[in-house]
């Protein structure tokens, strides 16, 4: 037995391979062995008219051996090699280096195995040909024919997936591309058949996956502690900062100004009522997600709240750098102190006096301190707010139909994440329990539906998981004001709200009193900035009137993230 085939007889313990004997005959016929970035077996033979492909996913998916995991290190290690320049650039188009979030593939087309031709264009092949059959019960055949490069050195990496498995490969040379997806199981051969394949394009060359990575990773790494106790504070490092500022404006359009100074304002806090609204953010990363994902540059919410003459701020904070985690209060002074010292950009939003008068505190605060107050950040919930509906909920790097993917792919890498993250609420959104990403797959394909339609199915505030009840920080100021009777006579879920949500709603005071020394600091600011090097600008503001149901079908898509009527 030569080297290749004892290395398939030890793989076939991962891999559902087919006989020793196919495989030889594949040996024989000139196939060679390939590496293969996501587990699966990989042979290949080139030919003058193009190439054919044998591929044999996991029995379990990618990544379900710990193999896979020498692989993953192996890559990176290879791209780590011929790292790119500098990004500059977040956009899939040709001639780009890599940038934020590029690692990411922009999806194509999905094919169903039914020997139907689709065509589409790309940066190399001009002219791509794609067709896929079913050869038997376990066997699926995919032809990609690609002509008209744009030059001799070109190329395109492309990135095939369904929910377990996935097969990446660069296309160098015109012609024919066969690739036989051999040895499935049911399910696998199921979903291709049912869901069919997914077509992805990488916007870079499969080198640049690892630096892509890092200029994302850039975006949330490098405050120098982890809260404001430490000695050395939270303050987010200028380069942190300067990228930041640069993802937001290459990827929503969204200009931040500087202002002429950043001064801590010492404000009255007697003007502070009970319901006001504190926006601001910080650019450590996860805001600028929330910008990107949902518009409007505030990153956390905040609501104000006196109790037994103390002013207390009250909020869900996940944040790594804050020094308490889940649903809190802090005293007004406390919290003020810990925003200075993690370079916050801080805005009081009022109330209008109506709804000033409206807001119950003291109910709001039973609510509060009576089973709330403590629980976990609402993580569970966290994208659910965000992703409204199955198509226009998404910015352009990250596309609905590359859900399922990269949830298995997470989900296997990281099964606790996942489901604090996503598992948990798709489970809820179908009344299962502890199902996995392709165990949840096999039931929409009963129901006929898809990943990106059970995403988008309101959360509901009664759900309770199983660390609670979840509010992320904007849905937890929605809900205070639930309980404090703003909402009397409307159902609205909390969850579905959005610190955009909450500054459009007309709660807020468009044109409020504000006071000589913030004015003083920022005088052409019409809102009251505590804080911040940059100035906070809130578009739409006290424009949404409320309504039932409100903001659990709406659109979110940059640059404009317009809101339909009634949405």
């Amino acid at each position: 037995m030569n080297k290749t085939l004892a290395f398939l007889a030890i793989l076939s313990l991962a891999v559902a391979l087919p006989s020793l004997e196919t495989m030889s005959h594949y040996i024989a016929d000139g196939f060679e062995q390939m590496e293969h970035k996501f587990g699966a077996l990989h042979l290949k033979k080139e030919s003058d008219s193009g190439s054919d492909h044998v591929i044999v996913f996991p029995k379990k998916g990618f990544p379900s051996e710990k193999e896979h995991y020498a692989q993953v290190h192996n890559a990176m290690a290879q791209a780590q090699q011929n790292p790119p320049p500098v990004p500059q650039i977040e956009q899939c188009v040709e001639g780009d280096l890599p940038d934020f979030f590029r690692f990411l593939p922009t999806y194509v087309l999905n094919i169903i195995p039914d020997g139907s031709a689709h065509t589409f264009s790309a940066p190399c092949f001009g002219q791509n040909t794609i067709s896929a059959n079913i050869l038997d019960d376990e066997t699926i055949e995919l032809i990609h024919i690609a002509e008209e490069p744009s030059s001799l050195l070109c190329q395109d990496a492309y990135f095939y997936a369904t929910v377990d498995n996935y097969h990446v490969t660069s296309l160098f040379y015109r012609g024919q591309h066969r690739y036989i997806f051999q040895n499935l199981t049911p399910a696998q051969f199921q979903e291709m058949t049912v869901r069919g394949l997914s077509i992805f394009r990488f916007c870079d060359h499969l080198m640049y996956i690892l630096p892509d990575v890092v200029a994302t990773a850039l975006m949330f790494v490098g405050s120098l502690s982890a809260n404001t106790t430490s000695p050395l504070g939270s303050h987010p490092p200028f380069w942190m900062t300067d990228i930041n500022l640069d993802f937001v404006k290459q990827t929503t359009g969204y200009v931040f100004e500087k202002r002429a100074e950043n001064v801590l304002v010492d404000l009255d806090k007697t003007l502070i009522k009970s319901g006001d609204f504190i926006a601001l953010t910080r650019f450590g990363g996860t805001p600028q997600i929330i910008q990107y994902g949902a518009g409007g540059p505030v990153g956390h919410s905040v609501m104000a709240i006196w109790h037994d003459e103390e002013l207390w701020f009250v909020e869900s904070n996940g944040g790594w750098w804050w020094p308490h985690d889940g649903v809190q209060k802090n005293k007004y002074e406390d919290w003020i102190q810990y925003c200075w010292e993690g370079d916050c950009l801080v805005t009081w939003l009022p109330l209008k006096e109506e709804y000033r008068q409206k807001f119950n505190a003291t109910a709001a605060w039973d609510w509060f301190v009576n089973g709330i107050e403590g629980l976990p950040y609402g993580h569970h919930n966290f994208i659910y707010g965000w992703i409204d509906t199955a198509e226009h909920s998404f910015p352009p790097l990250l596309r609905p139909e590359l859900l399922a993917p990269a949830m298995s792919v997470i989900e296997k890498a990281n099964p606790t994440a996942a489901d604090a993250i996503y598992t948990a609420g798709l489970n809820m959104r179908l009344g299962t329990h502890n199902l996995s990403i392709p165990e949840i797959a096999e039931i929409l394909i009963q129901k006929n539906m898809t990943f990106q339609e059970l995403v988008a199915v309101p959360e509901q505030d009664f759900w309770e998981y199983n660390d609670g009840y979840n509010y992320v920080c904007s849905a937890f100021v929605v809900a205070m004001w639930k309980a404090g009777g703003l909402f009397d006579g409307y159902d609205v879920q909390a969850t579905e709200w959005t610190p955009r949500d909450i500054y459009q709603c007309e709660f807020i005071d468009p044109s409020p009193y504000v006071p000589e020394n913030c004015k003083s600091v920022d005088p052409t600011n019409p809102y009251c900035q505590i804080m911040g090097a940059w100035r906070l600008t809130f578009d739409g503001i006290s424009t949404v009137p409320i309504y039932s149901f409100m903001n659990e079908h709406c659109p979110s898509e940059p640059p404009l993230y317009e809101r339909t009527p009634g949405c």
